[in-house]
């Protein structure tokens, strides 16, 4: 009997939105464990999953469920080839094929899986109105020319370079392109699980928490601006990671330290090998007690929330149209 394997690549840093990414809520979950829930469902096991920022979250979130584990250390400087191959490296052997998915791709439906995997071909993937998407099947036998890839063009430069046999699955599940990190890729893919899916949307607690001094000085994506310059060692890296312009990233770090009185990072211009940021040990405290109390606040949140909103969590239709359209 076949093995079926699946891979989801969770490393990188993903955008802040309303949350971070991974645990943006779809239906009564969030997108990464629907992610997984989807794979284990279509009868994958073992269904590995390559983590990276903020990997001790992801780890927490998904401990009730039976999954392997990968730590990609150097996430922040890798591209998400480099967790591709972490995986292959570990499946390799273990598995006749493989669905290889972002953790981002909640809500493909099981026909489409089903439909792909019918399909003999050394990489079947999925294609909507012409746009290639999610999940990809992947056979064992493509495992080893996908390790040996040293190109700089990712999977679509390895899938162009290498001979392998691609097969191109047109399909009619929208769902296989919603991935992208914008705050309207996920509300169409919420809209998309209400009306087209048969998912449910329930009224949920969307809660940041926020400092202010007049105007909002400190956020959840100042806490991911820091985070990730600690990491990269460069602010514009760290602007570029988490998708805000330089000038942006520049005003938000400005703003902080005039409002704090200190300096939240160190900077060191020119030099032989170019600038370098880091946090100052200030700024390292008060990052580390913002997660902190924002990791306090939130659960106090969501359990007044459920207590107090008991009577009114329930399906929570999204409208036809909005307002004025």
């Amino acid at each position: 009997m076949e093995k079926l394997a699946a891979l989801i690549l969770a490393a990188g840093i993903s955008p802040c939105m309303e949350q971070w990414k991974p645990m943006l809520p779809v239906g009564n979950e969030t997108m990464i464990r629907r992610t997984v829930t989807t794979m284990l469902e279509a009868g994958a096991s073992p269904v590995v999953v390559v983590t990276g920022y903020r990997g001790e979250l992801l780890r927490g979130h998904l401990e009730d469920l039976e999954l392997v584990f990968l730590y990609n250390s150097r996430y922040a400087s890798t591209r998400m080839y480099d967790s591709l191959l972490l995986g292959l490296r570990h499946l390799r052997g273990r598995c006749d094929r493989l669905l290889l998915a972002p953790g981002d791709v909640p809500i493909v439906r099981p026909d489409t899986i089903r439909r792909m995997l019918e399909v003999q071909a050394q990489v079947v993937r999925p294609i909507y109105r012409g746009k290639a998407g999610h999940p990809l099947v992947l056979d064992n036998s493509c495992f080893g020319p996908l390790l040996s890839y040293r190109g700089e063009a990712g999977l679509s430069g390895a899938l162009g370079a290498l001979d392998l046999e691609v097969a191109d699955l047109p399909v009619t599940d929208e769902t296989v392109t919603l991935g992208e990190p914008t705050q309207e890729a996920h509300s169409r893919l919420l809209r998309h699980n209400l009306t087209q899916g048969g998912g449910a949307e329930r009224l949920r607690l969307d809660a940041r928490l926020c400092l202010r001094a007049m105007d909002t000085v400190f956020s959840p994506e100042a806490a991911q601006l820091l985070e990730v310059l600690e990491l990269t060692g460069s602010i514009k890296l760290a602007c570029s990671a988490i998708r805000i312009s330089y000038s942006k990233g520049w005003k938000m770090l400005r703003r902080i330290e005039q409002v704090w009185g200190f300096s939240m990072v160190r900077r060191q211009v020119g030099g032989t090998e170019g600038g370098s940021s880091e946090l100052t040990p200030q700024g390292r405290q008060f990052l580390a007690a913002y997660r902190q109390m924002e990791g306090e606040v939130l659960e106090y949140a969501q359990q007044s929330f459920s207590q107090h909103f008991v009577d009114f969590l329930k399906l929570h239709p999204l409208p036809d149209q909005e307002p004025g359209e």
